[in-house]
C-alpha cells in the first residue's frame, strides 16, 4: 500500500467524467458492486466523491473499477485554504425533491428574501439547504452559514458578530443598533445567509411544539428584514418547527417570504435512495416489495432509511438482503400492524396528524436505538467510539475522534476501521470545513449516543469489552 503521504483527491471535472461512466454501467455513486470490485469500503468511496484526499492506491482502484483513467480524474491543483462549496455538495446523497428545489431557487431569485424549511429531525432539511446553496452560488457567491446545533449560545447578540463584516464593532452596539446594522448589510450587500437549526433559539419542547424566540432581538431581526423597503440578500432558515412570531409577521409580508414543510420521500424516491446507497431494489420483485414496505413503514424518513441500508450492506449481512429480512423483517411487520390499527377518520384532522408526527418520531427513535444495540453486539469498539464522540457539540477533525480510542491502544488500521464502521452505517457524517475532513453526529444520533454514554458511565462499563 502507499505511504500515508501519497494521497490523491478527485477534481470536479474528474468526478463528472466518473459519473458519466458509471451511469452507462448502471451504477450509482455508492453502488456495492463498485466498491466491492475496487476492494475499498463504502466510507472510502464516499470520501472519493467528497474530494477528500485518500490513499493513492485506493484512488486508483476506484477509478480502475469504474474503467476510468485515474490521471484524468485526479486533482493536480495545489490545496486551497478555502474549499469550494461543491466539495460537500458533490459527496452528498441526494434524491428527489427536484420540483421543490426548482421552486425555492425561483422564489429566491425573484422576490423572496426569507425562505424557511421546516420538518422533523433527519428529514433532509440540511441536505436541501446545501442543494440550494450550490444552486444559488453563481448569483449569491457571498454566503454565510450559521449552524445552531454547533453553538452553546444562540441569542442574537451572540450570533450577530458572525453575521457582520465588522464583528468587533457589531458586538459593542446596543440591541437596536445591532439589529439595524445586520439588516442594513443584508439589504445593501447581496449575500445568502443560512440559519440552520434555528429551533435551538426557540422556547418549547418536542411534545408541545417550539413556540417563541428566547431572545426578543431575533423577532426584531426578522421584522426589520421583512419590513425593509428593499433587500438584495436571501435569508434561508432550516428549523424543526415554525416560530410562532413569524406566522403573525409573515401574514403582513406574504409576497416576500415562503415556508416549505418537508415530509418523507415519496415511494419512487425511496427506491432511488436505496439504489444510490448501494442496494439493488430492482434485483427481484420480492426484494423490491420488501424495500417498499420498509420505506412505507418509516414514511420515507431519509436518515432512517440510510441507517437501515448501512446495516444491510455491512457485517453481518454484507449486502445479503434476504438474510437481513429473515432476521429483522418482523420489525417491519409489527409497524405495519400498528399503522393499520390507527383510526382512518377523525373529527380533528389536525390532532390526528400531530399524533402521527409524534408516532413517527417515536418509531424513528426506536429504530436508532435498535441500530445502537446491533452495533454494540457486532462492532463493540465502534459502539464505544460512537458514544464517546457524542461529547463533541460541533464537527471536529477526524484526529479528535481517533484520539478517543487511545486508551485501548489500537493500531492505525483498527482506528480507521472503527471510523469507517460508523460512516458506513450513517451513524457519523463526514464533511469538509476549512479544507479539512471533519466528523459530526446528526442531532438525533448524538442525543441517543449521549444517553448511552451516561448509562455506560453510571455502570462504569466498557463497551469495548462487551
Amino acid at each position: 500500500m502507499s505511504k500515508k503521504r501519497d494521497r490523491l483527491k478527485a477534481s470536479l471535472k474528474g468526478l463528472e467524467l466518473v459519473e458519466d461512466t458509471i451511469r452507462q454501467r448502471g451504477w450509482g455513486r455508492q453502488s456495492a458492486a463498485w466498491y466491492d470490485r475496487a476492494h475499498v469500503s463504502l466510507a472510502t468511496l464516499r470520501r472519493f466523491w467528497q474530494r477528500i484526499p485518500i490513499s493513492a492506491d485506493y484512488f486508483k482502484a476506484i477509478c480502475e473499477a469504474a474503467q476510468v483513467d485515474w490521471q484524468q480524474v485526479a486533482d493536480r491543483t495545489p490545496p486551497s485554504a478555502k474549499p469550494a462549496l461543491s466539495d460537500n455538495y458533490y459527496g452528498e446523497v441526494w434524491v428527489g425533491r427536484a420540483a421543490l428545489l426548482d421552486e425555492l431557487v425561483e422564489r429566491s431569485q425573484t422576490h423572496c428574501r426569507l425562505l424557511l424549511i421546516t420538518g422533523m429531525t433527519g428529514v433532509g432539511k440540511t441536505a436541501l439547504v446545501n442543494q440550494l446553496r450550490h444552486r444559488l452560488a453563481p448569483s449569491l457567491p457571498n454566503q454565510r452559514c450559521i449552524t445552531f446545533d454547533a453553538r452553546d449560545q444562540t441569542s442574537f447578540s451572540q450570533i450577530a458578530p458572525s453575521l457582520s463584516d465588522s464583528p468587533v464593532e457589531t458586538a459593542s452596539l446596543l440591541p437596536e443598533e445591532r439589529v439595524s446594522t445586520v439588516v442594513n448589510q443584508l439589504a445593501t450587500q447581496p449575500s445568502l445567509l443560512v440559519l440552520d437549526g434555528l429551533e435551538a433559539a426557540l422556547q418549547g419542547n418536542e411534545d408541545t411544539g417550539w413556540s417563541e424566540f428566547k431572545d426578543a432581538e431575533w423577532k426584531q431581526f426578522f421584522h426589520r428584514l421583512l419590513a425593509a423597503q428593499a433587500c438584495k440578500s436571501v435569508v434561508l432558515v432550516a428549523t424543526q418547527e415554525f416560530p410562532v412570531e413569524l406566522r403573525s409577521l409573515g401574514s403582513r409580508y406574504q409576497s416576500i417570504w415562503h415556508c416549505a414543510s418537508l415530509k418523507g420521500l415519496a415511494p419512487p424516491e425511496q427506491m432511488l435512495l436505496f439504489e444510490q446507497l448501494g442496494l439493488e431494489p430492482k434485483a427481484d420483485s420480492l426484494t423490491q416489495d420488501r424495500l417498499r414496505r420498509i420505506g412505507a413503514a418509516y414514511e420515507g424518513h431519509p436518515l432512517t432509511l440510510q441507517i437501515i441500508a448501512g446495516e444491510i450492506l455491512n457485517a453481518p449481512f454484507h449486502g445479503n438482503f434476504d438474510a437481513y429480512w429473515s432476521t429483522y423483517g418482523q420489525e417491519i411487520e409489527r409497524l405495519e400492524q400498528v399503522a393499520q390499527a390507527l383510526p382512518v377518520e377523525g373529527e380533528d384532522d389536525g390532532l390526528r396528524l400531530d399524533s402521527c408526527t409524534r408516532r413517527l418520531r417515536q418509531i424513528v427513535r426506536q429504530r436508532v436505538e435498535a441500530s445502537f444495540d446491533r452495533l454494540r453486539q457486532e462492532v463493540p469498539l465502534a459502539y464505544w467510539l460512537l458514544c464517546l464522540g457524542s461529547v463533541y457539540r460541533r464537527p471536529v477533525v477526524e484526529a479528535f475522534w481517533l484520539n478517543l480510542l487511545a486508551p485501548l491502544q489500537p493500531n492505525l488500521d483498527q482506528q480507521q476501521l472503527m471510523v469507517d464502521a460508523l460512516l458506513d452505517r450513517y451513524l457519523v457524517e463526514d464533511l469538509i470545513e476549512q479544507g479539512q475532513l471533519h466528523l459530526r453526529q446528526h442531532n438525533l444520533i448524538r442525543s441517543t449516543a449521549l444517553s448511552h454514554l451516561r448509562h455506560l458511565r453510571t455502570r462504569d462499563d466498557n463497551p469495548a469489552s462487551s
